[in-house]
C-alpha cells in the first residue's frame, strides 16, 4: 500500500501535509508521517485511509485535496502555489 504526498483536508477541518508512508521495523506495519504548524504525526496507513461517522454521514478521515511531490512548504503555502 502507499499514499500520495501532498495536502490533505482531516474531516474535522484541519489541514495536513503528508511527506511519507514507513514501515514500522517491529511489526512491519505501514505508518503515514504528516504534520501540521503545531506538530508532526504517525498513523497507521489503514487508519488514515479508513472512513468514519461524522454527523451521520460516512466521510474518509482524511481526503486529498493537492498532490504534492516536493514538500517543503506549509500547507497554506502550497495551496497558494501552482505547481
Amino acid at each position: 500500500m502507499s499514499i500520495k504526498t501532498g495536502v490533505y483536508l482531516h474531516f474535522k477541518g484541519g489541514l495536513y501535509l503528508v511527506t511519507d508512508a514507513v514501515k514500522h521495523t517491529e511489526t512491519g506495519e505501514i505508518l503515514v508521517i504528516y504534520h501540521n504548524d503545531k506538530a508532526r504525526y504517525a498513523r497507521p496507513l489503514t487508519m488514515f485511509q479508513e472512513t468514519v461517522e461524522h454527523n451521520g454521514q460516512t466521510v474518509q478521515r482524511f481526503m486529498l485535496i493537492k498532490e504534492v511531490i516536493h514538500h517543503e512548504m506549509s500547507c497554506q503555502k502550497i495551496l497558494q502555489t501552482d505547481h
